[in-house]
Formats: structure tokens, sequence, C-alpha cells
């Protein structure tokens, strides 16, 4: 980031924290007029409630603000590689054979994409956990098949939908070397 744009986010910043400030002290005043009236009127209410309101608002600006000054670091995977990423999800390619550690930590699967032709039965297994030894992940998947990319009894180009949450992990065992896609949030 440069210093010119963190100067502007910092200005930002603290101008949200001044306005939070600003709108604390205006409801402390009405909340303040509320409590020394014995009843207090629909007037005074609406203008508590009013400035309640442009309180919350200043204080979500401004925690909005205050993260936007922290750098956001690339997501990456077990083995310390920056997964690519677009519109929230995130892609990992698995081509060797045997165990990947997709990601630690909860998430949702979203799809598996088999991304070169497999003549044999398409066999992998995905687990939730860090370990092999974890449980295989609690699976519904719909099969896509994507138009023009399929012979018959050859996987190309396919598609699974999984959608699925994971709680400790995503470990992918890749029985033969497929050439894979995992999609993942």
């Amino acid at each position: 980031m440069s210093h010119l744009t963190q100067k502007k986010l910092q200005d930002k910043a603290d101008k949200s924290t001044k306005a939070l400030a600003a709108s604390e002290i205006a409801m402390d005043k009405a909340q303040a007029k509320v409590d020394e009236s014995p009843r207090a009127t629909k007037a005074q209410m609406a203008t508590l409630d009013k400035a309640i309101k442009a309180h919350d608002k200043a204080h979500i600006t401004a925690d909005k603000d205050q993260a936007n000054l922290v750098p956001k670091k690339p997501v990456v995977d077990a083995e310390g590689a920056v997964v690519k990423s677009r519109g929230g999800y995130h892609f990992t390619k698995v081509t060797t054979k045997g165990i990947t550690q997709i990601k630690v930590g909860p998430g949702v699967l979203r799809h598996v994409i088999y991304n070169a032709p497999v003549v044999v039965n398409p066999d992998i297994v995905l687990i939730d956990g860090t370990s092999a030894n974890d449980g295989v992940l609690n699976v519904d998947a719909d099969l896509v098949i994507v138009p023009g990319k399929a012979q018959p009894h050859e996987v190309n180009n396919y598609v699974i939908e999984y959608h699925t949450p994971f709680h400790r992990g995503l470990l992918i065992d890749n029985k033969s070397a497929f050439n894979l896609t995992i999609v993942w949030e």
C-alpha cells in the first residue's frame, strides 16, 4: 500500500473516530434530558432515538475505517503458498497423488473440478480435519457435467458441487493424481 493511500485511510479513520465521539456526546446529552424530566416528552424520546441511531451508524463507520488501516494478508494454504481468490471463493489446484491439506480451520467446500480427462473411477476422499485419521467429510454432492466436455465413461471437466461446511480443516486424498481444482470459502 502506498504512503499516500495509507495517509488517506488514516485521515478517514481519524475523521470517523471524531464523528463517533461527537455522536456519543449528543447521545449522552439527549439521555440526560430524558433522565432529568419526570415524564419524557415524545420529542425528547424521538431526539434520544435519533441520537442512538446516529451513534450506532458512526460506530459502524469508525470500525470499518479502522479495519481498513490493517494491511490485508493474502490467503495461504497449509504449505504457505498463496491461494488464488475471486469473489470470496478460494481456488487450490491439486495434481499430486496423496493427501493435501487445503485449509486449516472452518470453511465451506463449494466445488471439486476435474480439469483433465479421467478414464478410471474418479476416486478422491475429502476429510474434515488436519489428519488423514480425522473423519471423512459428510458430503451431499451433485454431479454437474459441463456440456460438450465429457465423453462416455470419461470424466473430463466435471464439476462436483458440494456446498458442505467443514469445521476442523479440509484435506483431500487424491488417490490417482487427478488434476483437480478445489473451490472453497
